[in-house]
């Protein structure tokens, strides 16, 4: 699977906007353990998983990337994409409320209230949907506001990732949410269509 020349031009503008940001140690939670919800695309995760650590070594305390792993990552925890895999007969179970389950229990477990949610592009289970980049976005920060009503208990703390592999290169960037919800008020349409 490769990146269309849309996707490449739309990510080459979120870029220039500060969209997706280069990614940086004060990103992450400053204690050290993290819950991370990423695809278990063995081709990405191992990259997401090193850029992860690496990133939380800098605080230099524990590192701990406490790591929920199923095709398509966090795009499962929003009910739209889940659902709209299995109406599609892509998947046969709510994996969203499973995630929103194993997430519960991992602060419990781990005592952390820090998640991240990784996606990365190309994704094969977007495809089976034919979701576009800002699509696939779009999806990702519903999945962030879904955590946020889910977790009302407890401030949590969840940022947003993107890998995207262009070849054999790899480059993982935090999305700001800030700038991704100017982004869809300047172009006045829907990217859940």
């Amino acid at each position: 699977m490769q990146l269309t020349d849309t996707d490449r031009n739309v990510i080459r503008q979120m870029r220039e906007e500060y969209i997706l940001e280069d990614i940086a140690a004060n990103r992450m939670s400053g204690t050290g353990r993290n819950i991370i919800v990423i695809c278990s695309d063995g081709h990405q995760c191992p990259d997401i998983l090193a850029t992860h650590t690496a990133l939380l070594q800098k605080h230099g305390s524990e590192c701990c990337n406490h790591t929920l792993a199923l095709n398509g990552g966090a795009l499962n925890i929003d009910q739209d994409f889940i659902v709209e895999m299995i109406r599609q007969g892509h998947c046969r179970h709510r994996l969203d409320e499973v995630l929103l389950d194993q997430i519960g229990q991992s602060m419990r477990l781990k005592d952390t209230t820090a998640i991240g949610l990784y996606i990365h592009v190309p994704c094969g289970a977007a495809g089976l949907l034919g979701l576009s980049f800002e699509q696939t976005l779009g999806h990702l920060f519903k999945a962030k506001k879904r955590l946020w009503e889910r977790f009302t208990d407890r401030p949590i703390k969840v940022g947003c990732y993107v890998q995207i592999a262009q070849g054999e290169k790899r480059n993982t960037y935090f999305i700001s949410r800030k700038n991704w919800e100017a982004w869809n008020a300047r172009s006045k349409q829907s990217v859940f269509a």
